[in-house]
């Protein structure tokens, strides 16, 4: 499977199937099928030959940024053929890492590859997560995003990745980079969502929805901000469903819990598709 220029292979005994998804929609992905139950299941990547790639891991940065491996542990449940596998929580970092392509103006894209399951079944997804230049200036580090799906309100792309054990390396490599170089400061993309007249109330549009924890966010035109679940979602074809960044969507909102930034929803559709 190729994805933004990166190549993911498997191991023999694993099935690669028929890839979906568009890489200018934010994802690829394809299912995985497996002969027998491993304990692991290898993911083997392989960035492009041009560009300095950087991949970020569990905290560390590989040491050869040209291939590198993802082996993610798997449990299996049930008897027979109805045993289904179930992965670590991906909040122990096992079953995703991100690569980060980068060019020499330090514009950054960031593609974040994972394992999940869907309706018991392995998915491979490769989605991009972010695009934007790195400028830094008297040891600040800024992050300017180059597409409107990355300029969200809110959207820091440091402050919400600062937390995780494997953007530390990544930082670390991009701050080093921001000091020894001089570069112009670009324009950053603006978040300017199309709106139509015609559309029902409750609109909103998502700002992210990350594959890994099946759930993102949500901008209402009044800017309220709306939690959706893969539960929420409605027609949306394929297993792995995933709204690109921009899409127009129709929320059914619920009352929001106390002390919860976020509104959560009944139903969240396409604003195209809404019954």
């Amino acid at each position: 499977m190729e994805a933004y220029g990166i190549t993911i292979e498997v191991d023999p005994q694993i099935e690669l199937g028929k890839t979906f998804g568009q890489e200018e929609n934010g994802h690829v992905g394809a299912r995985l099928t497996v002969s027998e139950m491993p304990e692991q299941v290898a993911l083997h990547i392989r960035p492009p030959q041009e560009g300095n790639p950087i991949i970020v891991f569990r905290g560390g940065a590989a040491e050869d940024a040209r291939q590198f491996s993802l082996r993610v542990p798997l449990k299996w449940a049930g008897e027979g053929e109805r045993r289904i596998p179930s992965l670590p929580d991906w909040k122990e970092e096992q079953n995703f890492l991100n690569v980060v392509l980068l060019n020499p103006d330090l514009h950054i894209t960031d593609v974040q590859i994972s394992l999940v399951i869907r309706g018991g079944n392995l998915y491979v997804v490769a989605q991009r997560v972010y695009q934007g230049w790195v400028r830094g200036t008297d040891g600040e580090m800024t992050f300017i995003p180059s597409q409107p799906a990355y300029a969200y309100p809110g959207m820091d792309y440091r402050a919400i990745w600062k937390d995780r054990g494997w953007a530390v390396a990544l930082f670390a490599a991009l701050e080093g980079l921001t000091r020894s170089t001089t570069l112009t400061e670009p324009t950053p993309a603006a978040w300017e969502p199309e709106s139509n007249p015609a559309d029902p109330d409750n609109v909103a549009t998502i700002a992210y929805f990350n594959a890994i924890t099946d759930s993102g966010l949500a901008i209402g035109d009044d800017g309220e901000e709306y939690q959706i679940f893969g539960y929420n979602l409605r027609g949306v074809k394929g297993a792995v469903k995933i709204l690109p960044p921009l899409t127009r969507v129709v929320v059914d909102p619920l009352p929001r819990k106390e002390g919860y930034s976020r509104t959560p929803v009944r139903t969240c559709w396409p604003a195209d598709s809404y019954e």
